[in-house]
């Protein structure tokens, strides 16, 4: 009955990074969808903290920090205070990161690689940009003019999330177009750690993933051989 209360948990949480995603540049482009991005959000949470359920600690803690997200979420959508906008970041940093350790941790204690251990690597590469995207936007809150290419030059744009997003996965991936750019020290030092966690990530993981397919094989192929 666990098992399946918490079947396509990985799964429900990588649709739901889509989305936000997807979402993000359609609302750039019409404002007035901005509630859309928000309920997107919303869900977003929910499934992160879906997704670390199997365990109680783990739960009520990504519970209440998801709890206290969509709270700010719904606040900032009616009052577009700084101090709301900051507490949101912070708040969205803090549960990503935490979904995305809890999730790391499991899946390099995982003996066996499965679909489920597939997409759960996926959604944890995924939600390390997410993570990135909201402190980027953290800092150009903090210290305005941190990174050329925004739009308008002066202030963040009035919906931020799709150029955070897309400069965050494009330094994740060390593809780097160059449009969007850091310009203070700070700025420039974030980017390169992502670049080098994106890296890392990938390297690391898929060696592991490996390893654990092949001792899979192995004693698959020795099963066969003792019952022959």
């Amino acid at each position: 009955m666990r098992k399946l209360s918490h079947k396509n948990r990985y799964l429900l949480l990588l649709l739901a990074l889509f989305g936000v995603m997807l979402l993000a540049p359609i609302v750039r482009q019409t404002p007035a969808l901005s509630h859309m991005l928000h309920f997107a959000l919303t869900l977003l949470l929910a499934a992160g903290v879906y997704s670390v359920s199997s365990e109680r600690k783990h739960f009520v803690a990504a519970a209440a920090l998801g709890f206290l997200g969509v709270a700010l979420i719904a606040a900032s959508s009616i009052v577009a205070e700084r101090p709301i906008l900051l507490a949101t970041l912070l708040v969205e940093i803090t549960f990503f990161s935490f979904i995305a350790t809890l999730m790391l941790s499991r899946l390099v204690r995982e003996q066996t690689v499965s679909a489920d251990t597939i997409l759960g690597s996926v959604c944890v590469y995924l939600l390390i940009g997410v993570s990135f995207s909201f402190i980027f936007m953290t800092l150009e809150v903090l210290n305005p003019g941190s990174f050329t290419g925004l739009d308008p030059a002066n202030g963040l744009p009035s919906e931020p999330t799709s150029f955070f997003l897309y400069f965050s996965f494009i330094t994740l991936s060390t593809v780097g177009y160059g449009d969007i750019a850091p310009l203070t020290e700070f700025g420039r030092t974030l980017a390169a750690l992502e670049g080098i966690v994106g890296q890392m990530y990938i390297a690391i993981l898929v060696a592991h993933l490996v390893a654990i397919h092949t001792m899979q094989r192995r004693e698959s192929l020795a099963d066969d051989d003792t019952n022959n």
